[in-house]
């Protein structure tokens, strides 16, 4: 089993873009039912036109990506690593010749100026450290029209990494599933693991951090890039049994860029 131990996000993408499954880039293993589910979630808040150009920032495996493809008058895909890029710039390819896969990073992403009428970034916020959520926030306002819708999800209130002291052990991480998440998460893991052992599927250690913030705390921090809330509402998710709930850390945002510029 190879086993990769990285040092950045980033650099955990960058090996995941040679798994096999190319929902490996979604972040959530072998769950592309809850990639899809957390996409329409995502989309049914965006009320996109079609005249529309959409930005999605760390677009993950493309399913968001094909499911507007066709709908909008362009969508763009960021990632941050060449390896991404090639891997789900060919997956998506054949869906639109609308949508445009390109290597960025959300606090340098390298577009226009005042370009995106709907901006999406899901999953991203959370993985990047303290000094380099302002510097994103101040590029999507950016790159946002003047009245650009934004969603910004899956941001923590808290540090989700608490309490788990299974470190880079394959074994003590498996014990924690079992004993917080159940017997089903902790066979699908399991089985994460052998499938690893009887193949060359890549296991990826990664670092145990995330970025969180109260959301009051967050919601100040961009209205000082210049944006302004709509709505907040906590995070959906689907457990192993399909059952939708809110999660307990994690909340949505939408926030709108001034309807004018300065």
């Amino acid at each position: 089993m190879p086993i990769v131990k990285c040092q950045s996000a980033i650099e955990a993408y960058r090996q995941r873009a040679r798994a096999r499954n190319i929902h490996e880039l979604s972040g959530r293993g072998d769950r592309s039912d809850l990639t899809r589910f957390v996409s329409e979630q995502i989309l049914r808040q965006m009320r996109l036109d079609e005249t529309d150009v959409l930005v999605d920032l760390g677009c993950g495996d493309g399913t968001l990506l094909k499911l507007v493809a066709g709908t909008v008058a362009s969508c763009i895909g960021l990632l941050p690593t060449v390896e991404e890029v090639a891997r789900v710039g060919a997956a998506v390819a054949h869906s639109s010749s609308r949508i445009d896969v390109r290597r960025g990073l959300v606090q340098r992403t390298d577009l226009e100026t005042a370009m995106a009428d709907k901006i999406i970034c899901n999953g991203v916020i959370l993985l990047l450290v303290e000094q380099e959520v302002d510097a994103a926030l101040r590029e999507i306002a950016r790159v946002s029209k003047p009245g650009a819708l934004i969603f910004l999800g899956e941001v923590p209130t808290k540090n989700e990494f608490e309490g788990k002291s299974y470190g880079d052990s394959i074994i003590r991480w498996l014990w924690w599933v079992l004993t917080n998440e159940g017997v089903s998460a902790f066979v699908r893991r399991l089985r994460q693991v052998l499938k690893a052992f009887s193949s060359h599927e890549l296991f990826i250690i990664y670092p145990k951090t995330c970025f969180h913030e109260p959301r009051d705390k967050f919601v100040e921090r961009a209205k000082r890039a210049g944006l302004t809330l709509e709505a907040s509402f906590p995070h959906l998710e689907k457990d192993d049994a399909n059952r939708v709930q809110e999660s307990l850390t994690r909340v949505d945002y939408l926030f709108r860029k001034a309807a004018t510029a300065g």
